[in-house]
């Protein structure tokens, strides 16, 4: 069984897209990583479009990609429904940025999927032999 390593050929193009939700109101925080890896264990090289003309959706890939590790966040970005009201999308990024996760949780929201979306050619290396192929 070999280990293989996916990850982006450019920088700055893995979003993390997390849906939060509570009473109502739904919450969207995309960040968008430096670089991120990922890894799965097969005895055949996984059959992934490396050119990756449309995106590749990690979360819904016929893989068990594992997060490796990821370097550096890019950006981030939040997205409300329209019904949100000024003062409360203020709190709820205040809220992220003090306690992330655990301070969503503790305020009542649910997190209801999270999502990784790759828009970049990508990298494919079998860590135990070295050999890659690289998205053209």
């Amino acid at each position: 069984m070999a280990t293989w390593k996916l990850s982006t050929k450019y920088d700055r193009n893995t979003i993390e897209r997390q849906m939060w939700t509570k009473n109502g109101i739904k919450a969207v925080r995309d960040q968008c990583w430096m670089q991120i890896f990922w890894t799965v264990q097969s005895d055949q090289r996984p059959n992934v479009d490396l050119a990756n003309p449309v995106g590749y959706s990690i979360t819904n890939s016929e893989y068990n990609w594992q997060l490796d590790s990821a370097t550096d966040q890019a950006w981030n970005k939040w997205v409300f429904t329209v019904n949100t009201p000024e003062a409360e999308q203020e709190r709820i990024k205040l809220l992220w940025e003090s306690n992330g996760d655990a301070g969503m949780a503790a305020d009542g929201w649910v997190k209801a999927n999270t999502e990784y979306l790759i828009y970049s050619k990508l990298k494919l290396v079998n860590q135990d032999t070295g050999e890659q192929w690289i998205g053209e």
